[in-house]
């Protein structure tokens, strides 16, 4: 459905699409550095990147992956990515490396086109909904990537807590997730800075979306 071009200035705008989203982080602190660098967006499109694959390739079936969900993500921008430091210019590069990323992890490979479209859906993402809520899609992506890992961290540290607790050569806790077991580079400590990057771009995107995305 297209939007009309022309709305009366005390329209309500219609916000259906937010009962398909994940829901945005209610507490985003206020981005308070001032003459923020211009590369800031361009690490918010290749965090983008992996948020969606990881979407799509999990099926949007995810609610209780979350270790799977995050150990995806960081395959594609951990420490080769803006979570790991890197710092892009471009919004091609900074798309492109993520998406070169699954070259390394054949493991999370599905196919060109596949992974091709991953990079419309981060382009339609940035753009948003409609005119009067641009931004909402990328704060809902990053909330709920944040929400993700905050899961992730607790289920790894409960996985710890029931393993050590397990006596020798008894069957596993039903509470130990497998795939915690087998994926020990998810390290809690790590995963909580990445956290902390994440509510930056939160907050970034509050004060800077707009401005920032609108020649993309």
């Amino acid at each position: 459905v297209k939007e009309p071009k022309i709305q009366e200035l005390d329209a309500k705008a219609n916000t259906d699409f937010m009962k398909t989203c994940p829901e945005v982080w209610k507490e985003i602190p206020k981005f308070s550095l001032k003459n923020p660098s211009d590369s800031i967006k361009f690490g918010v499109m290749n965090l983008l990147y992996g948020y969606a694959y990881t979407v799509r390739y999990l099926h949007g079936d995810y609610k209780n992956s979350s270790p799977e969900f995050v150990n995806t993500v960081e395959l594609l921008v951990g420490k080769e990515g803006t979570l790991g430091g890197r710092v892009f210019e471009l919004a091609d590069t900074a798309v492109e490396t993520a998406a070169s990323r699954v070259n390394f992890n054949p493991e999370i490979a599905i196919s060109q086109e596949f992974s091709r479209s991953v990079k419309q859906d981060v382009y339609k993402i940035i753009k948003g909904p409609c005119y009067t809520h641009q931004n909402y899609y990328v704060l809902a992506a990053l909330s709920d990537l944040r929400t993700q890992y905050l899961n992730s961290i607790s289920q790894i540290k409960q996985t710890t807590k029931d393993k050590n607790k397990q006596p020798p050569l008894s069957n596993p806790s039903p509470k130990i997730s497998l795939f915690c077991e087998k994926s020990p580079d998810l390290d809690p400590k790590i995963l909580k800075l990445h956290v902390r990057k994440i509510e930056f771009y939160l907050s970034w995107c509050v004060a800077y979306h707009e401005t920032e995305f609108h020649l993309l």
